[in-house]
């Protein structure tokens, strides 16, 4: 019986980084992930709105961060979008509220199509992030909700850092943010999740390795599957 020919260094070396590789996202993920694409690739004229006003046909897109969310889904998949809870009084939509109550209350086997996901390394296309206004904010959004659109990374010039690449829909910019000074709405960013010793979230920088504060918040993240 012939020996198997021992591994060379250049295939232990592939080995390795084939196993750490990440695992790419679901279809389903990635119809979400495309949707938000396309909606910005459409987009001529938007802004931050309370509101859902969308013409396709002129590229125009007013909503807000939940609002932007709630239609995407809606789009792509239904099935999702129908298992996120209302808790408004309009009970027209989801808010950032209910996107985070729903990820913080999934278990392992998740609900439907969704997962929770618990860190914020492991963010990746398609993902959602979800997070309660701050208790000393005077807003009056309950929070903000984001669809992640690529894989995060950590912050080298700050070790309890995970940048994380972001489309939402907002008053004011991130970092690296596709939106010109003073324009709100429809773009894309740059976001911070600052991570304790085990990599669960403890706190957001809105612009992502340059903010200088770290709002402490509670954070959730979820995935479809």
């Amino acid at each position: 019986m012939r020996l198997a020919a021992p591994l060379r260094p250049f295939t232990l070396l592939m080995s390795a980084l084939l196993l750490a590789a990440p695992t790419p996202p679901s279809a389903r993920a990635m119809r979400l992930l495309h949707e938000g694409q396309r909606e910005l690739k459409a987009l001529r004229q938007g802004s931050y709105d309370h509101r859902v006003a969308v013409d396709e046909a002129a590229g125009r897109f007013d909503y807000d961060c939940s609002g932007f969310l709630h239609y995407a889904l809606g789009r792509v998949d239904p099935e999702a979008q129908q298992l996120l809870p209302i808790t408004s009084k309009s009970k027209k939509r989801p808010l950032a509220q209910d996107f985070h109550a729903f990820f913080k209350s999934l278990g392992e086997a998740g609900q439907g199509p969704w997962k929770r996901v618990l860190h914020a390394r492991n963010l990746k296309p398609g993902d959602i992030v979800a997070w309660l206004k701050a208790p000393d904010s005077d807003s009056h959004n309950t929070g903000h909700v984001m669809l992640v659109r690529e894989h995060a990374y950590p912050n080298p010039d700050r070790r309890d850092e995970i940048l994380v690449p972001i489309i939402d829909s907002t008053m004011s910019a991130h970092a690296q943010d596709s939106r010109a000074k003073g324009e709100t709405g429809l773009g894309q960013g740059l976001i911070g999740i600052l991570v304790d010793g085990e990599g669960r979230p403890l706190a957001y920088r809105w612009k992502g390795g340059e903010s200088k504060r770290a709002v402490e918040t509670d954070i959730a993240f979820g995935r479809l599957e």
